[in-house]
C-alpha cells in the first residue's frame, strides 16, 4: 500500500519476494523487495519524497502492458496483454492470502480453491482479490490489511448477524404458525356466536308456541 502510494506498481509479488525480519522488540515486520520489474506510474512524486528510481526498470506515465513477472501470481488481464493496474499487485497479494492459509507455498491457485478454505471470511478476503475482474478486486492493499487486521471483529459481527437472521426466521416461522391459527380462532368464535344465535333463536320460538 506504501508503494502504491506513491506510484510504484510491484508487478512481481510472490512469497520469495517477501522477507520476515524479527524486530528488536520480538516483533516480527515483513519486507517487500525486489523492484526490478516494477513500474513508476509517479515519477514526480517520488521526487517530491526525496526517493530513488534506481533499479526499478520501467519508467512510464502511463500503463505498462508488460507480461513479465511470474505467471503463478499474474493477474489474468496482464497475461491477456492489458494493463497494469494496482489491482494486479490486489490479484498476486490474494494468491500469496490463500497460500498462507492452505499453508503451501508452492500451491496454485485453481478452480476449487475455496473448498480448502475453512473460514468464511478468509474466502470472501481471497474472492475479491483474485476476482477475475480487476474492477470487481479490492481498490486498495490497505483494505486488505485492514480486513485481515480486524479478522475476529468481523468474525463477531458475523455471528451476530447469523444470530439476528436465525431469530428472525424463527419469528417468521412463529408468525407463520400464528397467523392460521387465529384464523382459525376467528372462524371457530364467528360459529360458535352463529350457534348460539341459533339456540336462542330456536328457544325463543318454542316459548312462543307454548304460550300460544
Amino acid at each position: 500500500a506504501a508503494a502504491h502510494s506513491v506510484g510504484v506498481l510491484h508487478k512481481d509479488l510472490k512469497p520469495a519476494n517477501l522477507l520476515i525480519e524479527e524486530e528488536h522488540d520480538g516483533r516480527l515486520q515483513a519486507k517487500l523487495t525486489d523492484f526490478g520489474i516494477g513500474l513508476l506510474t509517479d515519477t514526480a512524486r517520488l521526487a517530491q519524497l526525496g526517493i530513488t528510481t534506481t533499479g526499478v526498470t520501467e519508467l512510464t506515465t502511463g500503463h505498462s502492458t508488460s507480461t513479465s513477472g511470474t505467471a503463478q501470481y499474474m493477474a489474468p488481464e496482464v497475461m491477456e496483454g492489458r494493463p497494469v493496474t494496482v489491482q494486479a499487485d490486489i490479484y498476486a497479494l490474494g494468491v500469496i492470502l490463500y497460500q498462507l492459509v492452505v499453508a503451501d507455498l508452492q500451491r496454485s491457485l485453481a478452480p476449487g480453491w475455496e473448498r480448502e478454505v475453512g473460514d468464511e471470511l478468509l474466502r470472501e478476503d481471497i474472492a475479491v482479490c483474485v476476482d477475475g475482474s480487476p474492477q470487481r478486486r479490492l481498490a486498495s492493499a490497505a483494505e486488505l490489511a485492514s480486513r485481515l487486521r480486524h479478522l475476529e471483529d468481523r468474525r463477531v459481527e458475523r455471528r451476530q448477524q447469523e444470530q439476528a437472521r436465525v431469530a428472525g426466521e424463527r419469528a417468521r416461522r412463529r408468525r407463520r404458525i400464528m397467523i392460521p391459527a387465529a384464523a382459525a380462532l376467528v372462524v371457530f368464535s364467528v360459529a360458535m356466536g352463529l350457534q348460539s344465535w341459533r339456540v336462542a333463536r330456536e328457544a325463543a320460538r318454542a316459548e312462543r308456541e307454548a304460550a300460544t
